[in-house]
């Protein structure tokens, strides 16, 4: 078996039926078929457009479904040419009539379409209800006004009213009353600021304050503060002597720095901070270490706190001048202007860095200890990526502060802990895994309260000793890690 379903028509009839009599094949439904060893829900994902083609042929993929363009939480709403419906391995697949294809409906394979987004939107104003276990079949109010503030943040506010306006000249065909097409108009009106309905959906009500922000961001900030508040563990700062307060934040600057490709020798650096030797051929990455190291050596600065979201922002835009105060170029201290990605990541689109950051700092507000404080703001600049350049500075920067100004340990990050780091993340981003970056932070913290850092010698060997110079890269292919002191 190819791991596919069989269909009627695939085989004679009496071949199938031979077939399941003999157990070497097995009926998922009525006239579908797949392999006694088939791993059958994995089946049904791959083969669901070709399943749909065959028992609701001209169907289309609308409603709630619209959203994903396919099946989502196991199951599938369409419009067909019959109502009924079909209880699949993993999948529930339910059919309303509808018209087959109209304006423009998308192609997917197998002859299953897509609605197109104006008649998605509109074919989402119908009221249902949730029966059992099974959703309702279209959205609710607030979530089709959580809709279209997304499709407003992922594409345009004037690409949604386009889609407004020619849902209303698909109303006839599609059945939809004028009030169903009213639903639509408020909704899309409140994206644009022009009418007041948001429906409960706390995004169109900031969106239509003028303060949008990116929602799927913010359900994975949720999702971090709500894991952080477990967490109860605490790295009481040691005692800082002279030496202490002028040595750890020229090696978190250091650091700092060397992760984000700014890499001088320990004596290059020591002598730009301490000396103001600066290097002819490089006065801008020198300007980088001095200026963190200005920062972060700031007692004052590190205790600064905020009382408002306001205050919050201003203080990100404040520290961002001074890090980035020797690269013009990169407009210190102003908000991006354009869409950053990095890998396979892209970040909170430039209309949303404020709104988001501003949303951050409503969750940053819920946590009340210093470890909880510090790991989420690290996360949260990082995640929202609010500059042209100097972000992962900035993250550590504030992360920092946050536990200083909470008499804790900062966490240093070591090169042979870059890759860890960033890792940790990506996992975070990609994968809604906070339990890495939390224990990430942890174990650099911990090692950071055990490093002699009373002098740049005796943290020099120290931080030999421990691995902490070793490129990340070359340490994971030499099998190096980071050792206690």
């Amino acid at each position: 078996m190819n791991s596919s379903v069989l269909l009627t028509g695939d085989l004679p009839a009496s071949t199938l039926h031979d077939r399941v009599r003999r157990g070497t094949l097995v009926r998922l439904a009525s006239g579908i078929y797949a392999g006694p060893d088939d791993d059958l829900d994995a089946v049904v994902h791959r083969s669901w457009r070709e399943i749909v083609a065959h028992k609701f042929p001209g169907a289309v993929v609308t409603d709630r479904s619209a959203l994903w363009a396919g099946p989502h939480d196991g199951y599938l709403f369409i419009a067909s040419a019959r109502t009924g419906s079909l209880s699949l391995p993993g999948l529930t697949v339910v059919s309303r009539k509808g018209p087959a294809d109209v304006d423009h409906d998308i192609a997917i394979g197998a002859g299953v379409k897509v609605a197109s987004r104006p008649r998605a939107l509109l074919d989402n104003t119908r009221l249902t209800r949730k029966r059992g276990d099974r959703p309702s079949a279209t959205l609710a109010r607030t979530e089709l006004a959580d809709w279209v503030d997304h499709l407003c943040a992922i594409e345009s506010a004037a690409s949604v009213e386009s889609y407004r306006a020619k849902a209303e000249t698909l109303a006839p065909l599609l059945g939809a009353s004028y009030e169903r097409v009213e639903v639509l108009n408020e909704i899309v009106g409140a994206a644009l600021g022009t009418r007041t309905a948001t429906f409960g959906s706390r995004a169109m009500a900031a969106r239509s304050m003028g303060r949008p922000y990116d929602q799927r961001r913010l359900v994975r900030l949720e999702l971090l503060a709500d894991y952080l508040r477990d967490i109860v563990a605490t790295h009481p700062a040691l005692p800082l002597d002279a030496g202490h307060r002028r040595t750890l934040p020229f090696w978190e600057a250091y650091f700092s720095n060397f992760i984000e490709g700014t890499e001088f020798t320990p004596e290059e650096a020591a002598g730009i901070v301490f000396d103001g030797d600066i290097p002819r051929a490089r006065p801008q990455d020198a300007h980088d270490v001095l200026a963190t190291y200005q920062l972060v050596s700031n007692d004052a600065e590190m205790r600064r706190r905020s009382a408002s979201a306001d205050e919050f922002v201003e203080v990100l835009s404040d520290w961002h001048r001074i890090i980035m105060g020797g690269r013009p170029e990169m407009r210190p201290g102003e908000f991006k202007n354009h869409q950053h990605q990095a890998g396979g990541t892209t970040f909170v689109a430039p209309d949303l860095v404020r709104g988001t950051l501003e949303r951050g700092y409503s969750l940053l507000n819920s946590l009340h200890t210093p470890t909880q404080r510090g790991t989420f703001v690290a996360f949260l600049v990082a995640e929202v990526h609010p500059f042209d350049d100097g972000n992962g500075r900035l993250a550590r920067a504030v992360m920092n502060s946050e536990f200083v100004a909470g008499e804790e340990q900062r966490a240093i990050v070591p090169t042979i802990s870059r890759n860890d780091y960033l890792r940790a993340l990506r996992r975070l981003t990609r994968q809604d895994r906070p339990d890495l970056f939390v224990a990430m932070l942890d174990r650099v913290r911990r090692w950071t309260a055990k490093v002699d850092w009373t002098s740049l010698a005796t943290a020099t060997a120290h931080l030999e000793a421990t691995n902490a110079f070793v490129d990340s890269n070359d340490a994971e292919d030499r099998g190096l890690h980071l050792l206690d002191p």
